[in-house]
């Protein structure tokens, strides 16, 4: 079954007790570049959102991509740092049933460590974050990369980095009917 196994089903209610799994489509990319885009099977933008896992073979922090829905086709992976190492991202995007609001940002941590994002409220208990981040370093500490994100309160994401970074944050909120 993939990323949503029975655990997932049994415990998170993604059977269509809240939100209920409409699709997921699975992709795979490498890229050098600073930027790509992949195209995927046609979704509907107002009710997904994206998960990545990515690795690089040289390991630089700013290789760690950020990733964003741009159209019912497209994801957009960016990293922060172009070096001759290439990415390998797997990714899936999945559209819900019941979804009451949903919404997308990217936001610019200026060298902190502890970074919050604005949004529209929700209801925390019938709400998701899902975030990725780029950052500009060519580094290969690890301590760069990691990084915590959850719903500080209803209009407000928090986001918590290992280490004084400076770094770009795409968020996703989904809230559920």
């Amino acid at each position: 079954m993939g990323i949503l196994d029975s655990y997932a089903v049994d415990n998170f209610a993604i059977d269509g007790t809240i939100g209920g799994v409409s699709k997921i489509v699975n992709f795979y990319t490498s890229f050098a570049s600073s930027s790509t885009t992949v195209n995927i099977s046609t979704v509907d933008i107002n009710k997904s959102i994206v998960l990545i896992s990515w690795r690089s073979d040289l390991f630089y922090a700013g290789d760690m991509p950020t990733a964003k829905i741009i159209s019912n086709t497209q994801i957009q992976l960016d990293k922060g740092y172009q070096s001759s190492s290439y990415t390998y991202v797997y990714g899936q995007v999945i559209e819900f049933k019941k979804v009451k609001s949903i919404q997308r940002g990217e936001s610019y941590a200026n060298n902190v460590q502890v970074h919050d994002i604005y949004i529209s409220s929700v209801d925390l208990t019938k709400s998701i974050v899902v975030c990725t981040m780029r950052i500009y370093s060519t580094s290969t500490a690890s301590r760069y990369t990691m990084f915590n994100y959850y719903l500080l309160k209803n209009q407000q994401i928090r986001v918590i980095f290992a280490d004084i970074v400076d770094a770009y944050v795409v968020w996703q909120v989904v809230e559920f009917d």
